[in-house]
């Protein structure tokens, strides 16, 4: 039974292997949802060093880029970090449309232009 995002973080931070929507557990993509209304397709994102989780959403809400790390991994303290900093440097980044977490994995969503 799938509980999570991914196993828990092992590995030293730098990189890590991204995990498809399909293979999330179905409360991670529950609680995605709640954000972005349905997602009709995912398409993963393989550039990047710390999501576990990096995808493009066509979801009910418009296209979205949505990537995540479990709470235990390296990484989650530079994706709080973005999410603190994202409404000091608009227009210049992509607008963070909703950042929060839960069952022990972080998430943040941003709106793409259609």
């Amino acid at each position: 039974m799938k509980i999570g995002l991914w196993p828990s973080a092992t590995d030293s931070g730098i990189t890590v292997q991204h995990t498809d929507w399909n293979d999330l557990s179905q409360a991670v993509r529950d609680l995605v949802q709640t954000h972005t209304g349905l997602v009709r397709t995912a398409r993963t994102v393989t550039a990047g060093l710390n999501p576990h989780l990096a995808a493009v959403l066509d979801a009910v809400d418009g296209p979205l880029f949505v990537k995540g790390v479990r709470t235990d991994h390296p990484g989650v303290v530079r994706q709080h970090r973005e999410a603190m900093i994202n409404p000091h440097v608009q227009p210049l980044a992509p607008q963070l449309r909703w950042a929060g977490g839960g069952r022990g994995n972080e998430l943040a969503g941003v709106r793409l232009h259609r």
